[in-house]
C-alpha cells in the first residue's frame, strides 16, 4: 500500500511536493499530509480535520474525478459521490482497515524510481533515460537520505513521481524493510547525522549532494560518487528480495570504511563554534553592562525621588506654619477684645 506517511517526521521536515493525502489506519484518519507554501511536507492538526474541510480542499472543477484511492489491492479514481461515500464510511467506521485517499491531480507524466537503501543506488524505469532524469534522481536522493535518517531497516523502495505544470509530485511510496533489527547502511552519509535536510538553520544550502560529484551514469543506474569508496556492484533486485524475504547483515552491509574523512566538516564546525562562543561572550558582556547601567539609573532615580519628597515635605511644612501663625494672631486679637 502507499506509505506516503513516512515523509512526515517529528524531528524535521523535508521539501517535497505531494498531493493532499488522507492516511486511514484502523478505520480512522491517522494523518492528513500536504505540502506547505514553503515546500515542506506538513500535516494538518487533528482539531482542524472535518468532513466539510476535506470536501472543500479535495473538491475540483470535475466532479467525475475528485480523489485517488490507494488500498492494498487496488488503485482507482473516485467521483464526488464515491468520495463522499468513503468519507461517510470512515465516519461510521464501516470502511476497510487501512488505505490512502489523495486529491486527484491531472498529471501529465509518471516516472517510477527504484532505490536501494543499502548501496544508495537509484535507477529509473526509463530506457533511454529522459532529459529530466537528473532532476528526478536528485529529488529521490534527497528523500532517500531523509528516510535513512528517520526510518529503520529500509532495504529497497519504489517511488512514483508525476509531472503537473512543470512540477514533480511524489504520489506513491512502496517500501521493503528487513526483518533483522540491526541492519544499517555503512556509508559516508549514514555515519553522521543528516543535518542538511532536517535542520531548520539557513546557514547552509538544503542539499544532500555535498560529499562528492552529483551523479554518474552507468547502464541506466545512478550512483553517488564517494571520495572513499564506490558502492558494491551487487544489486538487490525485487525478485531476489521476494524469494529470500530475510537478508543477513553480511549481504546488506557495504565494506567497512577505514577512516572517516570529515576534516572539512570538523573545521567548519570548529570555526562556527568559535563564532558562536564569541557572540555568547559579547552578549554576556552587553547583559552585564545593561545590568550595571540599570543599577546606576536606579540609584539616580532614588536620589531624585528623595530630593523631590524633601521638597514637597518642606513646602507642606511651610504652608502649615503659615496657616498656624495666621490663626495664632487672630486668637491673640480675640483675647484682647475679650479681656477689655
Amino acid at each position: 500500500m502507499n506509505e506516503i506517511e513516512v515523509l512526515w517526521h517529528e524531528s524535521g521536515h523535508i521539501t517535497a511536493n505531494i498531493p493532499e493525502s488522507l492516511i486511514i489506519k484502523d478505520k480512522e484518519i491517522k494523518d492528513w499530509l500536504y505540502t506547505s507554501g514553503k515546500g515542506y511536507v506538513m500535516k494538518h492538526k487533528r482539531v482542524s480535520i472535518s468532513i466539510s474541510k476535506i470536501l472543500e480542499l479535495f473538491s475540483s472543477d470535475t466532479p467525475e474525478k475528485i480523489a485517488i484511492l490507494h488500498s492494498s489491492n487496488q488503485k482507482s479514481i473516485l467521483s464526488l459521490d464515491q468520495f463522499e461515500a468513503f468519507l461517510l464510511s470512515i465516519n461510521d467506521m464501516t470502511c476497510e482497515g487501512s488505505f490512502v485517499l489523495q486529491k486527484y491531480i491531472p498529471f501529465e507524466y509518471e516516472v517510477q524510481v527504484i532505490i536501494n537503501f543499502i548501496t544508495e543506488s537509484i535507477s529509473l524505469n526509463e530506457d533511454p533515460l529522459p532529459d529530466f532524469s537528473e532532476e528526478i534522481v536528485g529529488q529521490s536522493r534527497r528523500v532517500m537520505f531523509f528516510l535513512i535518517s528517520t526510518s529503520k531497516n529500509l532495504v529497497t523502495g519504489t517511488f512514483y513521481w508525476s509531472l503537473y505544470e512543470k512540477s514533480w509530485f511524489l504520489t506513491n511510496l512502496n517500501l521493503i524493510r528487513s526483518k533483522e533489527p540491526n541492519i544499517r547502511c555503512i556509508t559516508a552519509h549514514s555515519q553522521a547525522p543528516l543535518l542538511h535536510n532536517l535542520s531548520r538553520r539557513k546557514s547552509r544550502p538544503l542539499t544532500a549532494l555535498t560529499e562528492g560529484k552529483i551523479l554518474e551514469k552507468d547502464t541506466g543506474s545512478f550512483y553517488s560518487v564517494r571520495q572513499r569508496s564506490r558502492p558494491s556492484k551487487i544489486q538487490f533486485s525485487l525478485t531476489s528480495l521476494n524469494n529470500t524475504k530475510i537478508l543477513s547483515n553480511s549481504e546488506c552491509q557495504t565494506d567497512e570504511q577505514e577512516q572517516c574523512l570529515c576534516e572539512n566538516d570538523l573545521k567548519e564546525g570548529s570555526e562556527e563554534l568559535k563564532v558562536i562562543l564569541q557572540e555568547n561572550e559579547d552578549l554576556e558582556r552587553m547583559i552585564l553592562e545593561c545590568i550595571e547601567e540599570g543599577k546606576l539609573q536606579r540609584v539616580k532615580a532614588e536620589d531624585r525621588w528623595k530630593a523631590k519628597c524633601l521638597e514637597i515635605s518642606k513646602a507642606i511644612s511651610d504652608k502649615i506654619f503659615e496657616e498656624k501663625n495666621k490663626y495664632v494672631d487672630e486668637i491673640k486679637t480675640l483675647k484682647k477684645v475679650y479681656d477689655n
